[in-house]
């Protein structure tokens, strides 16, 4: 049965990771290790890679037949930018979306995370008010409160 997003633009989450000295810093800004984890999201989540691109000095980009998923690592500043953006083309893909975001944030362990999501036509443009989440709050019922 259709969902209301099928065939229906995309969902697109971009993130603001803010890390401390209690998060996953070997993973964030190993370039092979941010690599592998953005791969395992992807695996998990059974979308379709088209094509990957490990940047030297850290920036990793998957290009997916429903979208992309990026991050780009600033270690100077303890800092990464994320971007989930999942198409509805066949189905409706923001539970997928969320569940990646959630992996994300539970392997980084970041302090703190500034999530704004985007709703991509046809139809109006949509962006949401812009939410911090931060460690030891519970993340998914953020996140399906935006998704609606």
């Amino acid at each position: 049965m259709p969902t209301e997003n099928q065939g229906r633009g995309s969902i697109h989450y971009a993130l603001e990771l803010y890390l401390d000295e209690k998060s996953n810093i070997v993973v964030a800004f190993t370039p092979a290790k941010l690599h592998t984890m953005i791969h395992n999201g992807i695996a998990w989540s059974n979308m379709h890679i088209l094509g990957h691109i490990l940047d030297p000095l850290g920036m990793s980009f998957y290009s997916l037949q429903e979208s992309h998923v990026l991050f780009e690592p600033w270690p100077e500043r303890m800092f990464l930018l994320g971007d989930v953006r999942l198409c509805h083309f066949s189905r409706d893909n923001t539970a997928v979306a969320q569940g990646l975001v959630r992996h994300y944030v539970r392997e980084l362990d970041p302090a703190r995370v500034i999530i704004t999501a985007l709703h991509r036509g046809p139809g109006p443009f949509r962006v949401e008010e812009p939410f911090e989440w931060q460690r030891g709050e519970e993340l998914f019922s953020r996140l399906v409160k935006i998704a609606a």
